[in-house]
């Protein structure tokens, strides 16, 4: 009874470790079991997490990253790791806002209920690129990337960009809009 015991344990211990896959690594969701936990194993979205703030006289751009862990994907029947954002933008120090979709209240924790989001660190504790849906515009083809300036943990320059390739619409709706709501070149600073 003792050695089936110890064998059911072993058993347990390696499918519970075979089913941890660390983000990133070029495994796809198609190579490994329902189940399977895509983990942030290395801390690879620590650097980026917090707020982060840009001031330019009266305007305020401000960025809260935080991470998700071990979110269920009823979909793919995996859980996974990642980083969702939300922003404010004020033109006129903070008074009022244009946009603030940043809540000190209940966290929406899923990929669509955010504006920005991002499953990977592509360059682990240097850039990151989320998917960016301006609010005011209504618009969800925008891509942000955050890079640290050489050295520095506390600012990063922040690119703001249309997700490249082909955009179609479709005949009688107007055509897409690549503008944004916000400057798209500026420096953040972590607060």
């Amino acid at each position: 009874m003792k050695s089936i015991l110890i064998i059911f344990i072993a058993l347990i211990s390696i499918t519970a470790s075979s089913q941890v896959v660390e983000l990133c690594n070029g495994v796809n969701e198609e190579d490994v079991v329902n189940g399977t936990y895509f983990k942030d194993i290395n801390d690879t979205f620590t650097p980026f997490l917090g707020v982060w703030q840009y001031t330019n006289g009266n305007e305020i751009i401000t960025f809260k990253i935080e991470k998700v862990t071990h979110f269920y994907n009823a979909e793919t029947q995996m859980y996974e790791d990642f980083l969702i954002g939300n922003y404010s933008y004020s033109q006129d120090g903070g008074s009022s806002y244009t946009i603030n979709t940043i809540t000190p209240t209940l966290l929406d924790e899923t990929p669509e209920g955010n504006p920005m989001y991002s499953s990977c660190v592509l360059y682990p504790d240097q850039k990151l690129d989320m998917t960016f849906y301006d609010v005011l515009l209504d618009k969800g083809f925008g891509v942000i990337l955050f890079e640290f300036l050489p050295g520095s943990t506390t600012q990063m320059q922040t690119t703001l960009s249309n997700e490249k390739g082909a955009y179609g619409y479709f005949v009688g709706e107007p055509e897409p809009n690549f503008n944004f709501s916000i400057p798209t070149s500026f420096v953040v600073t972590k607060l």
